[in-house]
Formats: C-alpha cells, sequence, structure tokens
C-alpha cells in the first residue's frame, strides 16, 4: 500500500505541477526571445513543446526523491548494475532494434506507403548519421533510466512485473503524444491554466485520429518490449540497445525515404513508421524474440 499509495501521489503530482508550470516557463521563453537578439527562435516554440518539455523535467526531478522513499538509492538497482558481458546484450539490441526497423521499413516500401528519395545521396546521408548516432544514444540513455530502470522499477516494487511494464509502456505511449500540432495553443492565448487545458486537447485526440491510435499502440508495443528487456536481464543494456537501433533507423528512413499516400488514405494508417499498423507484426516478433533470448521469468523484485 506504501508503494501505490507514494507512485500515485507521484504521478498527481507531476501533472499538477506541470499543469501550473508550464504556462510560466512559455512566458519565460517568450521574453528571452524578445530580450535577446541571437535568441529569436525562441518566439517560435509553440506551447505544446513547451509543455512536453516541461512535464519531462518535472516528472525526472520527482523521480529521484521517489525511488530514495521506495529504497533505491543506487544506479545499480536503477539497471546499470556491473553484469558480465553488458556488452553483448547492448550489441544484440542494437542489431535487433536495426533489423527490425529495416523490415517495417521495407514493408511501407512494399506496400506503397513510402519510397525512396529519388534526390537520396550518398555523400548527405554520411554526414548526417554521426548526428543521428549521437540523437540515437542521448535519448535512449535518458528514456531508458527514466522510463524502465526508474519509473518500471518503482511500479514493479508494488506490483507483478508484466503489470509493471503493461503500466509504464502505457505512460511511455502518452507521453509521446503530449505535442500533437491539432492540439497546439496559439501564444497569444496563453493563460495560467493553458497547462490543463492543452491536457484536454491531447486526450480528445485519441478519438478523433486514427494516426494517433495507431501510434499509442505502435509505441504501446515498443515500451512492452523495452520493459519485457528489462525486467529480465535486470538491467538497462539490452532497452538501450534496442532503443537506439530505433532511434538511429526511424531518423535515417525518414532521411532516405518520402511518403507515397497522404496520412491517413489507407485503413493500415499514416506514412511512417509509428502511426502505421505494418510495424505490428514486427514488434510481435521481435517481443517473442527478447523473450527467447532472455530467457526466465521476469524477476519480480525489480
Amino acid at each position: 500500500m506504501k508503494i501505490t499509495k507514494a507512485i500515485a501521489v507521484y504521478l498527481f503530482a507531476v501533472v499538477l505541477l506541470s499543469g501550473l508550470l508550464a504556462p510560466w516557463v512559455f512566458w519565460a521563453v517568450q521574453e528571452a526571445g524578445r530580450q535577446s537578439p541571437g535568441a529569436s527562435w525562441l518566439l517560435k516554440i509553440p506551447f505544446r513543446r513547451v509543455f512536453d518539455r516541461t512535464i519531462l523535467v518535472v516528472a525526472v526531478a520527482g523521480l529521484w526523491p521517489l525511488c530514495r522513499r521506495l529504497g533505491i538509492r543506487s544506479w545499480g538497482e536503477i539497471g546499470f548494475s556491473r553484469t558480465p558481458r553488458w556488452w553483448r546484450h547492448l550489441l544484440i539490441g542494437v542489431l535487433v532494434g536495426l533489423g527490425s526497423f529495416l523490415a517495417a521499413g521495407g514493408l511501407l516500401i512494399f506496400f506503397d506507403v513510402r519510397r525512396i528519395d529519388p534526390g537520396f545521396r550518398v555523400q548527405a546521408f554520411l554526414a548526417r548519421i554521426p548526428g543521428f548516432m549521437l540523437t540515437a544514444i542521448v535519448v535512449a540513455l535518458i528514456e531508458e533510466t527514466f522510463f524502465r530502470g526508474g519509473l518500471q522499477g518503482v511500479f514493479q516494487r508494488g506490483m507483478k512485473p508484466l503489470a509493471a511494464i503493461a503500466v509504464t509502456s502505457v505512460i511511455y505511449s502518452a507521453v509521446h503524444f503530449l505535442k500533437p500540432p491539432a492540439a497546439g495553443i496559439a501564444a497569444d492565448t496563453v493563460r495560467w491554466s493553458s497547462g490543463f487545458d492543452h491536457l484536454v486537447r491531447v486526450m480528445m485526440q485519441f478519438g478523433r485520429s486514427r494516426e494517433v491510435g495507431l501510434g499509442f499502440v505502435t509505441l504501446w508495443l515498443v515500451g512492452a518490449i523495452l520493459g519485457l528487456a528489462f525486467a529480465k536481464t535486470r538491467a538497462l543494456y539490452l532497452s538501450i540497445g534496442l532503443h537506439s537501433g530505433w532511434v538511429l533507423t526511424k531518423q535515417s528512413y525518414g532521411f532516405c525515404t518520402l511518403p507515397v499516400i497522404a496520412q491517413g488514405a489507407a485503413w493500415w494508417g499514416g506514412s511512417d513508421l509509428v502511426s502505421n499498423a505494418l510495424i505490428w507484426p514486427v514488434l510481435i516478433v521481435v517481443l517473442l524474440l527478447v523473450n527467447w533470448i532472455c530467457g526466465p521469468k521476469p524477476d519480480p523484485r525489480r
């Protein structure tokens, strides 16, 4: 009961504080853009993006006190344990991530959802690879440390591992849809309650856009795979490898291809990897593969 109560208070506090702080952060960003000639680009940042960053910062800031409250006091307990041959899980994760998203991308090309960009140039692509790799590493480290090592690790102390994986995956997927363009709030209409208004608009998008719903399921499957890898290995290395491989492939694929059909023109979804149901069979295969690689059942202590 203590763990469940602490988690409930944490989630409520994150939503409440983010809703209250987001307008003030937005106004501060706007003021910085007006006062600094070299920072005028700040004026173009929409409220939805500021809210997305605010809730992540608040969530990360509150996670460490929550972990200490529940007895998690070391990086090893978060998932960076000194496991032998940790590099093997990391490498396997990267290879499976790259291969699975390449397969999914191939399906989109086969079904004429996307096509190779006629203007594609190998030299331009190679010049972008270091940036893609850096983004993949940073995103994987931050998100896996927070969602799997922190949030899921906390949940697993109060519920069964599979339930913790499912709940964490819902939160992981939902957070990625906190900034849909259709839920935007104009800069001149932002007020103290706009953070809560934005949350309501985001929730309304799930019923209005098929691509949002499909994307939510895709990211839930992604989160379930990453969560299963963490629960079974009791470390973050396989999850970080998978995540970085997916991010690297997604960015590279977006650079090399162009959409053929418009968003929502096909029953199976949109023209990108996340919002298209064609990726689901690939992710299910990866889920089964991770389950086979890791072997035993998830450890309920994690």
